[in-house]
């Protein structure tokens, strides 16, 4: 399970409203209808609770590749990490600052409307 570390102020988060299957664990990051998402609180299976579509920053992991500050940001279901790299992964904002191929955090900004 992957988890995203919400960085900026309540105020510039936009979020939405979620029924999930399973139990979700607060900052946990899944897809919700092919969008990238992090759980805003602790969830129990079936509970409706609010999800994290949309963040000014985010701190989260990343696959072993080299991050330019501006580049795309795809998330890698499979992996379960944010990568730049695009293949099947789903496009959801934009690196906001380099990261080093070991660096296992990087900073994003999750942009789902990157997909509209």
């Amino acid at each position: 399970m992957a988890l995203a570390s919400v960085v900026c102020m309540p105020q510039h988060l936009r979020t939405l409203n979620h029924t999930d299957a399973s139990a979700q664990a607060v900052d946990t990051i899944l897809l919700i209808s092919g969008r990238v998402c992090v759980a805003y609180g602790d969830l129990a299976a079936n509970e409706e609770g609010s999800y994290i579509y949309e963040a000014s920053e985010l701190e989260v992991p990343t696959a072993a590749v080299t991050i330019v500050a501006g580049e795309t940001a795809y998330w890698d279901n499979g992996a379960q990490l944010f990568t730049n790299v695009v293949g099947t992964n789903t496009k959801c904002g934009m690196f906001r600052k380099a990261a080093a191929s070991g660096d296992a955090i990087a900073s994003m900004e999750l942009v789902n409307s990157v997909n509209l």
